[in-house]
């Protein structure tokens, strides 16, 4: 049954489920391109290269962090370690998250609006995210 808009299919989700159970990354927040960009700033910074969002996102997407970094570790020779990294690339997407207005997902809001309302349905974040980046997300 199609719908108008978000908010009729918000309503008519509350009526039928009494739980709603997501992701975070990608589905309630927009972080994906924040934490991609940190990557690259890691090779630019240890394995003194530029690439373009476009030339990594593939290889990385729906990877851990420690999979990833140990990925471009290899294959652009990367000397640091990887917990370095991850501490490095952790501390530039924090950075990001707090320096971007980050958007939430409009059709979360909108069931987040209508889970309130109803008072029936509870709503569950399933994510590895840094609280910090969860909180930050979820004060819009």
């Amino acid at each position: 049954m199609p719908f108008s808009n978000q908010s009729d299919f918000a309503e008519s989700f509350t009526r039928k489920y009494k739980l709603c159970v997501s992701d975070f990354d990608g589905v309630q927040g927009f972080t994906e391109k924040l934490q991609m960009e940190a990557y690259l700033r890691i090779l630019e910074k240890y394995a003194k290269i530029k690439l373009d969002l476009n030339d990594i996102v593939s290889e990385l997407i729906g990877k851990t962090a420690t999979d990833n970094l140990k990925n471009l570790k290899e294959k652009y020779k990367i000397i640091a370690e990887v917990s370095e990294l991850l501490e490095e690339r952790e501390n530039i997407y924090l950075d990001s998250v707090f320096r971007t207005a980050l958007q939430p997902n409009k059709l979360i809001v909108d069931l987040c609006k209508a889970f309130s309302i109803s008072g029936d349905l509870k709503p569950i974040i399933v994510s590895n995210s840094n609280q910090h980046v969860i909180l930050n997300i979820l004060k819009y």
